[in-house]
């Protein structure tokens, strides 16, 4: 996030296009990330495109301040490092699930070896219930 801004954004300050670093808190939940400002209507406020799942958001109140003061502008640089830090996350997510799912497969597999030597070892004659 831009630490050049001091003071938060105010709603008559945005603008279409505009990038803006998006971190607010709620009860049980908070998020940051980069978003642009893709619609602003004064008796609605504006809606936003986060760059976290890429999707709109509803109409975010303008006349309170609220929404846009927990803005403050960034730069494309910001977001394309945003995007690629959120890029090495999933795939270490993702190589990590993988691993998880190759090492039951192997304890499957061992396993399964493990009972074919006790199999094999038993006499041909041998009847298992």
């Amino acid at each position: 996030m831009t630490d050049d801004w001091e003071e938060k954004m105010k709603f008559k300050e945005l603008k279409v296009g505009m990038l803006v670093w998006w971190t607010a808190q709620r009860l049980f939940t908070e998020w940051s990330y980069p978003c642009q400002i893709v619609e602003i209507d004064p008796e609605r406020g504006f809606r936003v495109l986060g760059f976290d799942d890429f999707s709109e958001s509803g109409w975010l109140d303008g006349h309170d301040e609220g929404s846009a003061s927990q803005m403050t502008p960034c730069s494309v640089r910001e977001v394309i490092e945003y995007l690629e830090e959120e890029r090495m996350t999933s795939l270490t997510k993702e190589v990590k699930e993988l691993q998880q799912q190759l090492s039951l497969k192997e304890g499957i597999l061992l396993k399964a070896a493990e009972n074919l030597v006790i199999l094999r070892a038993l006499p041909a004659d041998t009847r298992i219930l």
